[in-house]
């Protein structure tokens, strides 16, 4: 990369390090570096890479990241199955009217999951869509093309998990409130 790019794009704007190489048995170079270095207080001179304890750093940083991520994920899908199990919850009296109406537990079970289609679909369609701007921003300022590149097989992963979550969330409430008598589920206090 060019040099005042980089430099450009670093918050310091100064060089962090400077790499020196030698022949194996440059004469009098240790002495000359020191001297250059004792010219610039605050500077260490190093025998080998610091760019072998930067890497040791990242690959540090990079697992307390993919563990907050991971918290962040398993909180998110923990709040969609509660939002969705608690919703369902709420619909108890609707269900048992129903059921002493004359519906089927089937239809009211199949009412469910054409609902829990329509809201996977939206979720995932509208996720899809207030994902894409941000990600066509960071292509373009990564590879310059307005394409993002996303997986597919990623990207499918988090639609079926989306999915799954979904179903979960609406359907075991489904069942478990059909198990009780309509009679009793009319009757009961909110």
């Amino acid at each position: 990369m060019d040099h005042d790019l980089l430099l450009a794009h670093t918050t310091g704007k100064v060089d962090e390090s400077v790499l020196v190489r030698s022949a194996p048995s440059a004469p009098g170079l240790p002495q000359a570096l020191s001297h250059l270095a004792a010219a610039y207080p605050g500077t260490v001179l190093r025998d080998g890479l610091a760019v072998d304890d930067q890497l040791a750093e990242q690959r540090a940083n990079a697992w307390v990241n993919y563990l907050v991520v991971g918290v962040i994920i398993a909180y998110t899908a923990i709040t969609v199955v509660n939002t969705l199990a608690m919703s369902t919850a709420a619909r108890r009296r609707e269900f048992a009217l129903l059921r002493l109406s004359g519906t089927a537990r089937g239809q009211v079970v199949g009412m469910m999951r054409r609902e829990s289609v329509i809201v996977i679909a939206a979720g995932v369609g509208i996720g899809t869509l207030l994902s894409a701007f941000p990600l066509v921003l960071v292509s373009m300022a990564v590879s310059g093309t307005p394409i993002p590149a996303v997986p597919g097989l990623g990207y499918l992963a988090i639609a079926g998990a989306t999915a799954a979550l979904a179903a979960a969330g609406t359907m075991l409430p489904t069942r478990m409130l059909l198990r009780i008598r309509p009679v009793e589920a009319i009757g009961a206090k909110e």
